[in-house]
């Protein structure tokens, strides 16, 4: 992939994503160097292959937040920890409340009849204030202004070389878009036109029941969240029973972090939960449910990082204006569902080539020794 794409794919349980990432990269690099910024607004892995729909931005401005929005993954070869890099920083500092303009308020003049030496110092008093009132609000309405963005080398927040929860190798892939894969205002946008009463404005589609299914999957992720895990990797890695996918996503909920699945995977838990903290649950499953043989106890043997005791949560599904009953993941069309065998070389009909090659060579063989009989002769 990385002749191809500028980056390495993972076989980790988010390859599916990180596909995405890596087709999207290859985009935003390429407009970047024409000083273009290409904005994801729909990124779909369908089956076996991806969809992507960007918008590009003639922006050379914009062009400087990419480094921001590529990063690297650390992905752990015994377990399923992975740590995102990303490869820079972008900073900006919002305005304070802003006052309404022209909030300083103006001072009349009154002019008063008559030669009253104190009404005239009156007058030059108002004028000197309003004076002042106006370099005051100009001086406001510079400090109200957005501060332009800084953007600078990002940190290193990935543990190093060995993972910090099975002691086992690390290795690189990437790098990747780490931005937003839609933009839900459109993905809203989408829905609608897949409601009952509007399917008629467009004929020439046919599966809308996927297409909705899809869109109401996307709409439910987490936009700023990067690649995620997969539970039955998780509980098979430690030959632990399968945790209910809403009792674990609800737990990390509680404890104040963000859960949710991929439009791909129905499994998948999507979170900005820590690898110690998505850990802690499955040593907190292994004490309630004892595997008979773990192939990486020590992890298991690890202290807590979070405080006990531990209850486990379920969350109820997120309460949103679209309807309830939208199948979101549903099944392949038929059995064996996917690309099928390579071409091989000659393609159809190989058996029929071969035949007709061979009786031309042998009518030609034929031919020259008639040829050389008639010379002797």
């Amino acid at each position: 992939t990385f002749p191809r794409y500028g980056g390495t794919a993972l076989k980790a349980g988010y390859l599916h994503e990180m596909a995405l990432r890596l087709v999207l990269n290859a985009v935003s690099a390429t407009a970047a160097r024409f000083g273009r910024e290409a904005q994801p607004v729909l990124s779909c892995s369908i089956d076996f292959y991806v969809r992507c729909f960007v918008r590009i931005f003639d922006s050379p401005a914009r062009v400087k937040r990419l480094a921001s929005k590529t990063a690297v993954v650390h992905q752990c070869v015994q377990c399923e920890s992975f740590s995102v890099q990303p490869l820079g920083e972008c900073s900006s500092e919002d305005p304070n409340e802003a006052t309404a303009a022209g909030s300083a308020t103006t001072s009349t003049v009154n002019a008063v009849e008559g030669d009253d030496n104190g009404s005239e110092d009156k007058a030059a008093n108002n004028t000197k204030s309003h004076r002042k009132e106006q370099q005051s609000g100009s001086k406001k309405e510079k400090k109200d202004r957005p501060k332009p963005e800084k953007f600078k080398a990002a940190r290193v927040i990935v543990p190093g070389s060995v993972c910090p929860e099975c002691n086992g190798r690390v290795k690189l892939g990437g790098p990747f878009y780490s931005g937003p894969l839609f933009d839900p205002s459109f993905v809203e946008t989408c829905l609608e036109a897949c409601s009952e009463d509007r399917r008629d404005e467009l004929p020439g589609v046919t599966s809308w029941r996927k297409i909705e299914g899809m869109l109401t999957a996307i709409s439910e992720e987490h936009p700023e969240l990067a690649l995620f895990y997969k539970l039955p990797s998780l509980c098979r890695g430690l030959k632990l029973p399968p945790v209910s996918l809403k009792q674990f996503r609800g737990t990390l909920q509680s404890l104040g972090y963000k859960a949710c699945h991929f439009h791909r995977e129905p499994e998948a838990v999507k979170t900005d939960a820590p690898n110690a903290v998505v850990y802690d649950l499955m040593r907190l499953w292994a004490e309630e449910n004892p595997p008979t043989h773990c192939p990486l106890p020590d992890l298991l043997k690890k202290e807590f990082t979070l405080k006990r005791p531990i209850e486990w949560t379920v969350v109820s599904e997120e309460v949103t204006s679209k309807p309830a009953k939208v199948a979101r993941f549903l099944p392949n069309p038929e059995s064996h569902w996917g690309p099928k065998r390579a071409a091989r070389m000659g393609g159809y009909g190989a058996a029929e080539t071969d035949a007709a090659a061979a009786a031309s060579t042998s009518s030609t063989s034929t031919a020259v020794s008639a040829a050389a009989t008639s010379d002797e002769r």
